[in-house]
Parts: C-alpha cells; sequence; structure tokens
C-alpha cells in the first residue's frame, strides 16, 4: 500500500481506483477509521461502502469508486435505506 500523504491533520484521498479499494478494505481490516479531508470515515460507513462495492459489476464498480467519498457514502447507505432520500 502507497504511502498515506497528510495536509494539516487530515489524510488526502487517494487519486487511484486501486488505493482507495485498498483503503477501504485496510479500516474494515483494522477496525479503525481515518480521517480526510472531508470527511471522518469510520468502520461502518467503510464496510457499507466496501458491501455495495463488492456487489457490482466491473463497470459499476468503476463508477461508485470514482465518486468523491462523501457521494459513495451517501450511495452506499441508500442502498441500505439508511436515509430518507
Amino acid at each position: 500500500m502507497a504511502k498515506l500523504s497528510t495536509l494539516s491533520g487530515a489524510l488526502r484521498w487517494p487519486d487511484s481506483v486501486e488505493e482507495r479499494v485498498a483503503q477501504l478494505r485496510a479500516i474494515v481490516a483494522q477496525k479503525q477509521y481515518r480521517n480526510y479531508q472531508d470527511m471522518v470515515l469510520d468502520l461502518f460507513t467503510a464496510s457499507a461502502i466496501l458491501v455495495v462495492y463488492d456487489s457490482l459489476n466491473d463497470k459499476n464498480k468503476l463508477n461508485l469508486i470514482s465518486r468523491p467519498l462523501r457521494e459513495m457514502a451517501d450511495i452506499a447507505f441508500r442502498v441500505y435505506g439508511l436515509t430518507s432520500n
């Protein structure tokens, strides 16, 4: 896994698709959270994103993981029915 870069105490969300998936899987495996520039990514959110990601076909996996972090979380929570939208 690539070295994490920091910006004013918060990690930078990776640009590469592979690194994004690796970061999500690391959070789940380590049962931790990470603070990125625009949000705190906790175990529950990372797990929800990965469950949705793993259930998609390759085209839709790329579509999901290419989105901004907050948008990925919103999509995962909508799939789970955890938002009112």
